[in-house]
């Protein structure tokens, strides 16, 4: 039943209130055989799930969607810059380049030399907390979320500011890569920051070099962990398209950009409201009860 799920979510949210240690998270049996909930009765357990799973299916959809956006512009980039299969390209020759034959008049550039990189501040991280004081740091653990829930009273330059749009690399561990639309943030030690230089569109300074930095994540070891570093970023080649592909693939990229960042917006929020309302509803603070609420195909969950 969802109704059991959001409960023991609401336990998982209590545990880690209580079970912060001095540097990991100590959750023992012992905290954990001291958590109970209320058990109303079914029709209400239903309304409560029909709530919170409204929420989680318009999150659901929404992902989807984004999914769908990232396929279109993977697929536009394979024929336009892999494939070189871009509008007019039978009137253009390919020439030698270090990366192979490409179209003449593009460039074969560093990635240095195409973007800004920056790395991240050495925030303290005994001065990290949740409570939402300061200013949001975006850590690696949340790059593959896309948001951050980690604050600090520290001030770092004006350079360590991170916004939507913005090309984020792990630099320790799996080297995830993400379009940044979690909000204006500074960006902690160990993470990366691609942002384009001459015009290039985001999107593209986020798909042309994944290629080389999954390559240096499967071949980098370490001891206990990978680490990426700026003697690997600089070895990075990519192909640069000439100014009018720049410009054509710019007004394509940027709407799907876009509509990512919206739906990604779109789910933080409902994430943040359904969090708000699940320990409350869980609770019985909030009372369903008498609210004529359509638990649909939930009965029988």
């Amino acid at each position: 039943m969802r109704f059991v799920k959001y409960a023991i979510d609401t336990m998982k949210l209590r545990m880690q209130s209580i079970s912060r240690g001095t540097t990991q998270d100590n959750l023992s049996l012992d905290k954990l055989l001291t958590f109970d909930f209320l058990t109303p009765p079914l029709p209400t357990q239903r309304k409560i799930a029909a709530v919170l799973s409204a929420y989680d299916d318009l999150i659901e959809n929404n992902t989807r969607r984004i999914a769908i956006l990232e396929e279109t512009a993977q697929a536009l980039y394979r024929e336009w810059f892999v494939h070189f299969r871009f509008p007019g390209h039978q009137d253009i020759a390919l020439v030698d380049s270090p990366l192979g034959p490409i179209p003449e008049g593009w460039k074969v550039q560093k990635l240095y030399d195409i973007s800004e990189v920056t790395t991240g501040y050495p925030f303290k991280s005994r001065r990290f907390t949740e409570e939402p004081v300061g200013m949001p740091v975006i850590r690696i653990r949340d790059i593959p979320n896309n948001s951050t829930k980690t604050y600090t009273d520290e001030e770092a330059d004006e350079r360590y500011k991170v916004v939507n749009g913005d090309i984020l690399v792990g630099m320790d561990g799996d080297f995830h890569m993400t379009k940044w639309a979690g909000g204006e943030a500074y960006l902690n030690q160990r993470v990366a920051r691609f942002r384009p230089r001459a015009g290039l569109p985001s999107y593209y300074l986020f798909l042309a070099p994944r290629g080389p930095i999954q390559h240096f994540n499967s071949t980098i070891t370490g001891t206990t962990v990978a680490h990426l570093g700026k003697k690997h970023l600089v070895t990075v080649d990519i192909v640069a398209p000439n100014s009018e592909i720049v410009k054509k693939i710019r007004d394509l990229f940027q709407p799907l950009l876009d509509m990512e960042s919206n739906l990604h917006l779109r789910n933080a929020n409902l994430r943040r409201t359904r969090d708000l309302l699940l320990p409350r509803l869980i609770s019985g603070e909030i009372d369903v009860a008498d609210l004529d609420i359509d638990s649909g195909g939930l009965n029988d969950d």
